[in-house]
């Protein structure tokens, strides 16, 4: 695993900035709420691929006849954010929160849609269409593991709807080949509230290596996993 070197530094600032207004809450694929995820759906499903590059040695990809054209056939992974956002620190209040997805873009094939909800089942955007995509052509066939965020590559991006308390993020393919080796993957997925969008502004690895830990009902400041127990476990 790549990011294995960054894990003693990791730990030793693990959560010094929980006290900061700013907030950013990770997760990890493997960290999906099966009761609301739709693993096939549309011709698509998802599919677990050891990647020695990404945070954990595995990512997440969906093969299959996926539908660029919008809406919401597709199978959707659901993730309840393991941290509430903070009083104040909401869209309703001003903040503009940003979605950062640590993906690889293998061939021309290259994106997810996104969407938010405060309780699992109501869905923001009710349109879902390029607003809500993650997508760069730039990085097609670079074959290499960076972070996308909403904006960058594609104009007219919407910021995700992130309110006070608790939240869920879905993600869904956009764009895929008929087999793992084409499709996009990712590992990670990050909302922040805070700092530039663009390639030189993406989440740095030792804030993202505390979340690759947690399980969705952990507590933030209570790291007690392993790397190796997130391994086995994918």
């Amino acid at each position: 695993m790549r990011r294995s070197t960054y894990l003693a530094v990791s730990l030793t600032v693990a959560f010094a900035t929980s006290a900061l207004a700013d907030q950013m809450i990770c997760t990890h694929w493997s960290a999906m709420d099966k009761s609301r995820s739709t693993i096939s759906d549309a011709g698509n499903t998802w599919t677990a691929v050891d990647d020695p590059e990404s945070y954990s040695g595995a990512a997440y990809t969906a093969p299959g006849d996926a539908d660029t054209g919008g809406g919401p056939d597709r199978p959707w992974l659901v993730y309840k954010l393991p941290e509430p956002v903070k009083a104040g620190e909401g869209t309703a209040d001003g903040k503009t929160w940003q979605i950062w997805v640590h993906m690889r873009v293998i061939t021309d094939q290259n994106s997810f849609y996104f969407g938010t909800s405060q309780d699992g089942s109501n869905w923001w955007p009710d349109v879902i269409d390029n607003g809500v995509r993650v997508n760069n052509d730039d990085q097609n066939n670079t074959d290499e593991w960076y972070w996308q965020d909403q904006l960058t590559g594609n104009d007219g991006g919407l910021a995700p709807l992130i309110e006070v308390g608790d939240n869920y993020v879905r993600l869904g393919p956009r764009e895929t080949t008929a087999t793992t080796d084409g499709s996009p993957r990712w590992d990670m997925v990050c909302l922040r509230n805070f700092g530039d969008l663009g390639l030189d502004a993406q989440p740095e690895d030792a804030d993202v290596l505390p979340w690759v830990n947690l399980t969705p009902v952990e507590a933030r400041g209570k790291l007690a996993t392993t790397w190796a127990a997130v391994r086995n476990a994918l």
